[in-house]
């Protein structure tokens, strides 16, 4: 019985053991902010870098199947926190994988709109769509950066982290 959205590719969710998780995705720091001659704030970086990192945690009864999760290993990580884009027109192509079920459209005011989604992740609007905003939970390829469990014996209560970087 599995009660998180939460799926790792590798070890994974035993039962009971993430009804309350926590994702945190967050930029990766990368890049750098410079001055100009002028005194103007520009960022330098290469689009191709700009990842994500992820931080899961839970505290539940059983700890999750980290048993053959290594650091520095690839994983698949269908994420429980949602990605938002802004499209115009109507039409957008999702920058990321996406879980099958979970993309959903919006227009400007938060009313739900029809779409067609394509399996590389294009979403189409019906004709005189305007503007909008599409949300999704993203597959995230990953690399393990950090693994870490906790039991405490008497209160039958284990907490979990599990850090990653996007690939």
């Amino acid at each position: 019985m599995n009660l998180s959205n939460l799926q790792i590719s590798v070890g994974g969710l035993t039962p009971w053991s993430g009804a309350n998780c926590e994702q945190t995705l967050s930029p990766i720091n990368t890049g750098n902010l410079l001055r100009t001659v002028n005194g103007s704030l520009v960022y330098v970086a290469n689009a191709a870098q700009q990842k994500y990192t992820s931080v899961i945690t839970s505290s539940d009864k059983i700890p999750a199947a980290f048993d053959n999760l290594w650091r520095g290993q690839e994983v698949q990580i269908s994420c429980i926190t949602e990605l938002w884009q802004k499209f115009v027109g109507n039409r957008c192509q999702l920058l990321r994988k996406y879980v099958p079920g979970s993309v959903h459209v919006s227009d400007e005011n938060g009313r739900p709109l029809q779409f067609t989604l394509s399996p590389t992740g294009e979403c189409e609007c019906p004709e005189g769509t305007l503007d909008g905003f599409v949300g999704y939970r993203p597959i995230l390829a990953m690399l393990v950066t950090e693994i870490v469990q906790e039991t405490k014996e008497w209160d039958f209560v284990t907490k979990w982290c599990l850090k990653s970087e996007e690939v």
